[in-house]
């Protein structure tokens, strides 16, 4: 570790001793700072300008933001071997050139008549796209019953999104649980989070997906491991976040196929130019469809998809809404704990009459959700991912059946 670090840059700028430093790029708010360590941020997890894993805290990155215009590109991962040396002589030596510097991003060709996968093909069709999420089991033991959700809801939805690690909890892979989901003969949307692999290890995961003929991924940051102690620390800076994940998917020449890229979002960070922003910068490294953070209403939802729909690129993004779908009190207190999660008002009120007993809460919550997806098929939205907290697969099944019945004109 080198004085300089120690000396000036630790008690001026907070250094957390990366050995890359990008202080020149970030307004001199050291990025490292971030617990998650992102070079590409913020993360999904802030609300109100607020840090999702220390909250008394302001998210890193909207300071950032509030100081300076980060160059555009994509941060590469931090080098490993650069973390504890001195920055100083890395940047004399060009040993943090690599991972200093933004990549640019590349000139993608026009997008090919060829979709990579069925779900790709049904944002073609008319008609709204209709995805499900299926959280993966602990362990194998639990696929079983994955397999039972699957049956129940098969001929309705037009994807399975299968959760890995959700809430930050430990969970069987996704792409474990996506082939129980692909024997039921439904297209599984495998999900890879950048907290659980450095770039080698993610893209033979992901190669191993394609070779699967799972060409549905979703690339995410993910959210912070409730049982790691919530401190600045280098030991817990995740290996990548969801930007430079898509950049390695898009940038593969010798894939067996295409991989139809995934991303999540967010209507209800703030500022709102700032989520913006980061949905396009994934778009420009080559995503092409984003899963929204929980929607609840659509006022503000309404002012985030126009802003986005008004670029090139968001106008080229399929857009999938999600929208939960809440049954039972407990998954309701889980669903308003989840971080990035806005819960308007009026959608809560509706709820809350179920929570206090004095109506069912599967019948409320079911209600809500319908009104709430009538809604937001009149926006320009390509159509709603389905996210269960506690209504039963038979509900699921009534909800999309009506869903797909239903003659809703969009907005012009």
């Amino acid at each position: 570790m080198s004085w300089f670090d120690t000396l000036i840059k630790e008690p001026l700028f907070d250094c957390q001793h990366c050995g890359q430093c990008l202080l020149s790029q970030t307004g001199y708010v050291c990025p490292m700072t971030c617990p998650k360590g992102l070079r590409n941020g913020p993360c999904g997890g802030t609300m109100d300008g607020r840090c999702e894993v220390l909250p008394d805290r302001p998210c890193v990155w909207l300071r950032i933001r509030e100081r300076s215009e980060p160059p555009e590109g994509v941060h590469l991962p931090t080098d490993p071997n650069l973390v504890g040396s001195s920055s100083l002589t890395n940047y004399l030596l060009g040993r943090d050139r690599r991972s200093r510097f933004p990549k640019t991003f590349e000139t993608r060709e026009a997008e090919s008549n060829e979709r990579p996968s069925v779900l790709a093909r049904k944002f073609d069709q008319e008609g709204p796209v209709i995805t499900y999420e299926i959280a993966s089991p602990k362990d194998r033991s639990g696929l079983a019953r994955v397999e039972k959700m699957v049956r129940t809801v098969q001929h309705c939805v037009d994807g399975i999104n299968t959760t890995t690690n959700a809430g930050g909890v430990p969970s069987l892979h996704s792409l474990e649980t996506a082939r129980t989901v692909a024997a039921s003969g439904v297209a599984p949307i495998v999900q890879f989070c950048g907290r659980d692999q450095g770039s080698e290890a993610f893209l033979t995961k992901a190669q191993e997906a394609l070779k699967d003929g799972f060409a549905n991924i979703l690339a995410l940051t993910g959210d912070w491991n409730p049982n790691t102690p919530r401190e600045l620390n280098a030991g817990t800076w995740f290996p990548m976040d969801s930007l430079q994940m898509v950049d390695v998917l898009a940038g593969q020449s010798n894939f067996i196929k295409q991989p139809f890229i995934g991303v999540a979002s967010t209507a209800y960070m703030t500022p709102m130019d700032v989520s913006v922003r980061r949905l396009l910068a994934k778009l420009r490294a080559g995503a092409n469809f984003t899963q929204t953070q929980v929607v609840t209403e659509t006022e503000i939802f309404g002012r985030w998809l126009a802003a986005v729909r008004a670029t090139p690129e968001g106008r080229n993004c399929r857009i999938l809404a999600s929208v939960p779908l809440v049954g039972k009190v407990r998954p309701y207190a889980i669903l308003k704990r989840l971080p990035g999660v806005h819960i308007d008002p009026t959608f809560a009120g509706r709820l809350e009459a179920g929570a206090s007993g004095k109506v069912d809460m599967a019948s409320i919550g079911l209600a809500a959700a319908r009104d709430l997806i009538v809604r937001l098929l009149a926006l320009d939205i390509d159509g709603v991912h389905l996210m269960n907290f506690g209504v039963t697969g038979d509900a699921v099944v009534d909800l999309v059946e009506e869903i797909r019945g239903l003659k809703i004109k969009p907005a012009a």
